[in-house]
């Protein structure tokens, strides 16, 4: 009985460390300017963070892991930013005149 009551206080401890380091990384993201708001998404689960979601460009991803991974209370993380086709306005013009 006592192992229950230990397992529960260590599930609802881990989900506290959990919480708090989801809103120390949210809030790390969205102070670091090279990280585009919105762009970048996490989850925590037992001191892994998952970072998902879309970016323009490689620094950008690299500035969102760097951001995450000396966090306190980080085990590791897991890359799975994706990156979006970044079309330029030149380039816009270029494929509208070959269509034409």
């Amino acid at each position: 009985m006592n192992s229950a009551v230990v397992g529960s206080a260590l599930q609802a401890s881990s989900l506290h460390t959990d919480v708090a380091l989801t809103k120390a990384a949210y809030d790390a993201l969205d102070r670091n300017a090279a990280v585009p708001k919105y762009s970048v998404c996490l989850e925590v689960h037992g001191g892994f963070v998952t970072l998902f979601g879309e970016v323009h460009w490689p620094h950008e991803r690299t500035a969102a892991i760097d951001t995450v991974k000396n966090l306190i209370g980080v085990r590791g993380i897991y890359d799975e930013i994706k990156f979006e086709e970044y079309v330029s306005a030149n380039e816009v013009d270029a494929r509208i005149s070959r269509t034409v």
